[in-house]
């Protein structure tokens, strides 16, 4: 999928809309630059294939695309919050955050770095699972997407990450949205089948 393609998708919103839309977008693509998924894969890829899916299956709203085009951009590329903040609003940061497993916060003036906190599986999905359903539909969206592309990774990381997903993901998603808990199930007993 191309911008042209992606944008099509949503052409019915207002021009505010898509302005702010097109900024999540170049944020991301710009944040995401220098990253490559296990797949070769470019990772703004991911972020937009999980926007593609989430309007697929009809959740169209402008709060549901900001986020999953943005969902990775704090934990892998320490995007600033004044950034995001004053793009999108206070909520949009806080609810990155939520979505990011790694937080760093940096040096106000300097902008190096000064702590990382990685938050534990449990912290991690307990925080998203009471998070809006907005976040949480971006998480089954992301996990869905990342389902496709673990089968290229070693034994250990890919079992590891199956027992996640049916211990966190899969009870948060009967929760949420009965098209993702299908969807992923379906995902999760193909990957079980192959190893």
């Amino acid at each position: 999928m191309n911008r042209a393609d992606f944008f099509q998708l949503i052409a019915n919103k207002s021009s505010d809309e898509l302005v702010l839309i097109q900024r999540a977008y170049w944020i991301s693509k710009v944040a995401n630059r220098p990253f490559v998924r296990d797949s070769g894969e470019r990772s703004f890829e991911h972020s937009r294939a999980v926007a593609v899916s989430l309007i697929a299956h009809g959740h169209t709203e402008i709060g549901f695309i900001i986020r999953a085009l943005l969902h990775d951009i704090v934990e892998d590329a320490n995007t600033p919050s004044d950034l995001i903040i004053s793009c999108f609003g206070d909520e949009v940061w806080r609810d990155l955050l939520i979505l990011s497993k790694d937080v760093r916060r940096s040096d106000p003036i300097t902008g190096w770095i000064t702590k990382e906190y990685k938050k534990s599986p449990k912290e991690y999905f307990e925080e998203i699972s009471q998070a809006s359903a907005m976040v949480r539909l971006v998480k089954l969206a992301d996990r869905l997407h990342n389902l496709k592309d673990c089968t290229i990774w070693d034994l250990k990381r890919l079992r590891r990450y199956i027992a996640e997903t049916e211990e966190y993901i899969l009870p948060l998603a009967r929760t949420v949205d009965s098209f993702y808990e299908c969807e992923i199930a379906s995902a999760l007993a193909t990957i079980t089948v192959s190893i």
